[in-house]
């Protein structure tokens, strides 16, 4: 179970604070102010990166298997834009593997008229080896729900032999009580220069009273290690939390923190 205490208190801490105006985090190149008829009123982008061992240890023990680990840190922008397109890979000695790639990930809070959209995008600086199932979730507070309609999840790449797609693949979405998320299998062309994946769904209030708050938490678990769909289904998604992994797969999955956006008004 991760980072429960850390959001716990975060989130305590919004709730005391409910008459500041609306945080504003600035834009990133690129984005557009109006998607779909929705106008951003809230984004914030956090860039990561990840450093995850692979442990081949049949060199030293044949046939014992040992899991990857992995570590994840938030990084700057300049940091990012730095970073080359290809994963860095090193191998210290014969039974490791040392993979380092680098994602970022924007949330939005958007509104058109009385509606409101949450959005999470994820999208990868360069492509880890490992293609399994990953999980794209976004957490809300308990005033509002998701339009189960509404529910859309999207994935965007390029290719160097077919250019560039966008589709609706095949996707298990699961709304629990303080969020939502998608579980998805990346793409295994080895051709790829883009990747994006995208998960949004518009909001109603779960009662008729004026809701002078709103929150949306995006969070991203990609998956270290080879796992089915039914492994990534076993997780939930609790607010400024994010992903809650059951202890049966928690480290089969790299973990980040989340990108939060506000509002402050009446609806």
């Amino acid at each position: 179970m991760k980072k429960t205490l850390i959001g716990l208190f975060l989130l305590l801490s919004f709730l005391i604070i409910t008459n500041e105006p609306a945080i504003v985090h600035a834009a990133e190149e690129g984005d557009n102010a109006i998607d779909d008829g929705y106008e951003t009123v809230d984004q914030n982008t956090k860039y990561y990166k990840t450093i995850t061992e692979y442990h081949d240890n049949n060199y030293y023990n044949p046939g014992e298997t040992l899991e990857p680990t992995s570590h994840t840190i938030e990084i700057t922008k300049e940091e990012y834009l730095e970073a080359g397109v290809l994963p860095e890979i090193v191998k210290p000695n014969r039974s490791t593997t040392i993979e380092t790639t680098y994602k970022r990930m924007t949330t939005y809070l958007q509104q058109n008229g009385s509606y409101y959209r949450y959005k999470n995008e994820l999208n990868w600086k360069n492509y880890p080896s490992v293609r399994s199932y990953d999980i794209i979730g976004i957490g809300f507070l308990s005033s509002v729900k998701p339009v189960n309609s509404s529910r859309t999840f999207e994935l965007y790449y390029c290719r160097n032999s077919n250019g560039c797609t966008t589709t609706n693949p095949t996707a298990i979405k699961q709304t629990f009580t303080y969020g939502s998320s998608a579980v998805y299998q990346l793409p295994s062309y080895t051709d790829l220069y883009a990747l994006k994946a995208t998960y949004y769904f518009n909001v109603e209030k779960t009662n008729s009273g004026t809701l002078y708050n709103q929150a949306a938490y995006g969070d991203y678990s990609h998956a270290i290690t080879s796992v089915t769909m039914i492994q990534a289904m076993q997780h939930t998604v609790i607010q400024n939390i994010g992903i809650d992994l059951d202890d049966v797969i928690y480290n089969k999955y790299d973990t980040i923190s989340v990108a939060d956006v506000y509002w402050h008004g009446t609806w």
